[in-house]
């Protein structure tokens, strides 16, 4: 029952591609058929109506509502029926199309069920992810307290990455509800959105894309000073990265600004923000090309030991030679060689000379033949200083001499992003289906239900507050014992889990501990001074 946009607002487009099975030749016949598949189903009588707005020659006319349509005698006497359930229980019975076909009901029930828990058992894990997710998205609506906003956020990060499947229909309401929280957030406070947008980012990969411009908006056109924040960003910058497999698009230029701008105002004493500046560098250098004059001088600037730090030096050789790898550096090869010749006569440690070398090695799979012009001043440095030989630029070196092209290292070829990209997608297949059952400790969870002896009016409240911490503490589902370090702090949101959380832990107590909560219910409900909040 399942639709998506395509056929329901577009309605002549299924017509157009039935036409196309038929005129088309047989070697389009699967891409059409691919599509089809792609636009979805709706409801019979649904698209009965849709269509009937459509002519014959693919124009739409005059809308037809659903009291026009001419019904059978069993579709009059389903009608009846449901006339005769709303006159009774005071509504029709759920519509599931409505939920998917553009008519926006009521986000929970009277009961408080999420609408699209409809069709759902309540043992099942989707109904559980569901109403931790719907209430914890209800916090950011809460504008007279957000110190609360961090910790939904976290929470929400923490339900998300251990999702076993379709991330999709759950990522289009936390994206957009966490972008609005980090963007209304004072820019002291941000860094931790920053953060939970990455973490979330990091585990939705390609489903993240669509949202690609509105995450690097957050950079803005101030530049931050905040360290923390810096450093936010750029872990935001690595994982949208990869998630479009290094292609920025449009936002390449704000990107490359910024990260260049960091290295630049950098005066931290350990220099972590030009280190990770460096490595996001990394990961977005098959889109550099056009933009080596803005990054390779600022990334030359670096390779001073007598000034920089040598925990940023070595960073500093692997962007460049990752920059070498992945794009064509031709015009600025003599200024890299003459560096990297003075970086050699610097007596520095065995593992920066071997990292100098390794950069050398990219530039001559680059230049191949051209490089030839270097290797008697690159020989007579390291002769000098007596630097040890270096396996593969002396293979690489005979190579050139007899005059032969030198083969590429395919393990270099692939950009950061893809192999990060990759990486994660091999540990997504190598997760278990599921989320995994926690254990219950039923004896905890009986401490918290028992009533002491006496009890006033206003000690009731506090009582059934306990019990609900204590079912989302013990409850077997991680959704909801993700919100309890919220839930602790936020009283409404354990009155808002209470009945998800007993319906989980009641699903594992034994038939004893069933009784005795049973027993204990029908005691309260007989009290002449029960809250009727508790009640």
């Amino acid at each position: 029952g399942l639709s998506i946009d395509p056929q329901t607002k577009y309605q002549p487009l299924f017509v157009c591609l039935a036409r196309m099975i038929k005129n088309e030749p047989e070697d389009k016949l699967i891409d059409i058929t691919r599509v089809i598949g792609s636009i979805g189903a709706v409801d019979r009588r649904r698209y009965k109506i849709s269509m009937s707005n459509v002519t014959s020659t693919g124009t739409v006319v005059a809308p037809v509502s659903g009291d026009d349509v001419v019904k059978s005698p069993e579709a009059r006497k389903k009608d009846g029926r449901r006339s005769k359930r709303a006159r009774r229980y005071g509504g029709p019975s759920p519509n599931v199309m409505t939920v998917f076909n553009g008519d926006k009901p009521q986000e929970f029930m009277v009961a408080g069920v999420p609408v699209k828990t409809y069709g759902r058992r309540f043992i099942d894990d989707d109904y559980y992810i569901e109403v931790s997710i719907v209430a914890l998205l209800r916090i950011f609506d809460d504008t007279i307290d957000p110190n609360f906003h961090h910790m939904a956020a976290e929470a929400l990060v923490h339900i998300f990455e251990h999702l076993p499947y379709d991330h999709a229909i759950y990522l289009d309401r936390i994206l957009p509800a966490m972008l609005r929280a980090t963007e209304s957030a004072p820019p002291s406070n941000s860094d931790g959105f920053i953060n939970s947008l990455r973490q979330l980012v990091d585990n939705a990969r390609q489903l993240a894309i669509p949202y690609a411009p509105a995450l690097l908006s957050l950079i803005g056109t101030e530049f931050p000073t905040d360290e923390n924040r810096q450093l936010a960003l750029i872990g935001l910058i690595e994982a949208v990265t990869c998630s479009l497999s290094g292609n920025l698009g449009e936002n390449i230029l704000s990107v490359v600004l910024f990260l260049v701008s960091v290295i630049e105002k950098d005066e931290t004493t350990m220099r972590k923000p030009t280190i990770n500046a460096l490595r996001a560098l990394q990961v977005i250098s098959p889109s550099l090309e056009t933009f080596l004059f803005l990054v390779v001088p600022r990334l030359l600037l670096l390779l001073n030991p007598a000034a920089v730090l040598e925990s940023v030096v070595e960073p500093a050789l692997e962007c460049i030679s990752s920059i070498v790898a992945a794009v064509s550096s031709n015009s600025f090869a003599l200024r890299i060689v003459h560096k990297l010749d003075y970086l050699l006569q610097c007596q520095l440690p065995q593992q920066l000379q071997t990292a100098v070398v390794n950069v050398l090695c990219t530039l001559m799979e680059q230049l191949q033949g051209e490089f030839v012009l270097f290797m008697p001043t690159i020989s007579a440095t390291m002769t000098k200083f007596g630097i040890a030989s270096h396996e593969r630029y002396e293979q690489y070196s005979a190579l050139l001499c007899a005059n032969m092209l030198i083969p590429k290292d395919t393990s270099r070829t692939v950009p950061l992003s893809r192999r990060e990209s990759m990486q994660m997608e091999s540990n997504v297949n190598q997760a278990p289906s599921g989320m995994r059952k926690l254990e219950i400790n039923e004896d905890m969870l009986r401490l918290g239900w028992e009533v002491p002896q006496r009890m006033l009016k206003d000690d009731w409240n506090d009582w059934i507050n306990k019990f609900s911490i204590e079912l989302i503490r013990q409850s077997p589902s991680p959704a909801l014992r993700a919100c309890l370090g919220l839930a602790l702090k936020h009283p409404a949101l354990s009155s808002e889990l209470f009945n998800a959380a007993f319906i989980s832990c009641w699903n594992e107590i034994s038939a004893e501990h069933r009784q005795e909560i049973a027993n204990m219910f029908q005691e309260i409900a007989q009290l002449p001074d029960m809250s009727a909040d508790v009640l």
